[in-house]
């Protein structure tokens, strides 16, 4: 379910010429890929399940978050622009 919302929205992206949209889901699909080719790697012939991808969204944003904070803390305004742009 997850999985193919975050394909149709790639494709949705792709055909508005929405350029943050369409990065931030590459990058989600990436870390999908990665995840589930370690998860076969372990003989989970399915990739990871709803609720794995649920927990890697949740990681995802939690590391964005961190990474604004830090880019404030530090005064790094175009760093912390391009991830706070990110459509999370």
């Amino acid at each position: 379910m997850l999985r193919q919302a975050f394909t149709d929205r790639l494709k949705q992206a792709l055909k508005a010429g929405d350029a943050r949209a369409l990065s931030t889901t590459r990058l989600i699909l990436a870390g999908l890929k990665d995840r589930d080719v370690a998860a076969r790697g372990q003989g989970n012939a399915e990739g990871i399940s709803e609720t794995e991808i649920q927990r890697m969204l949740q990681a995802m944003i939690k590391q964005r978050r961190e990474s604004i904070a830090l880019y404030e803390q530090g005064n790094v305004p175009t760093a912390r622009n391009r991830s706070a742009r990110r459509s999370w």
